[in-house]
């Protein structure tokens, strides 16, 4: 009685079992899940990178325009009795209200 009930994979039965695929479809729909939020975070850093670069560069070149100032032409336009009222702006830069 007990042979009845063993599986013959010898029976030359071919493919997969309901199990073995329900298996192997979760395997794989974690793995694009996976795939997807590295695409969508790196997207996102890419984007993040974009403006630090931007901000970096503005910063950059206005300090170079601060180091190839004298000191009475930027103590005039920074200083405590300055027009700009301590405010530093850009050159190039114009924000957008």
């Amino acid at each position: 009685m007990s042979n009845s009930y063993k599986i013959n994979k010898s029976s030359g039965a071919k493919g997969m079992t309901l199990l073995e695929m329900v298996i192997a479809l979760s395997m794989t729909s974690v793995a694009l899940v996976g795939l997807f939020s590295a695409v969508s975070s790196m997207m996102l850093e890419a984007e993040s990178n974009k403006d630090q670069n931007a901000a970096l560069n503005i910063a950059r070149q206005e300090l170079a325009a601060l180091q190839n100032a004298t000191f009475q032409t930027v103590f005039a336009t920074y200083g405590p009795s300055s027009p700009a009222n301590n405010s530093f702006q850009s050159s190039w830069y114009k924000r957008r209200d």
